[in-house]
């Protein structure tokens, strides 16, 4: 978890918006459990080159549309 918050940070992206975007996307359940921590860290990493286009999924999704 540590790790995936790092990265979050790196990218900018408050840490709370982005365990809210998890919660809607996995469930509260994904911080719990290896395979929800190694899918939200998979997906941070294929967005480590656009954390700009990373921000923008997560807006799309908080606000219903992703």
């Amino acid at each position: 978890l540590e790790q995936i918050h790092r990265r979050v940070k790196h990218y900018g992206i408050d840490l709370a918006r982005f365990d809210a975007y998890a919660d809607q996307r996995s469930g509260r359940g994904w911080r719990l459990n290896d395979g929800g921590r190694c899918r939200a860290l998979e997906e941070l990493m294929r967005y480590r080159n656009d954390p700009r286009g990373y921000a923008d999924k997560m807006d799309c999704v908080l606000r219903g549309r992703g």
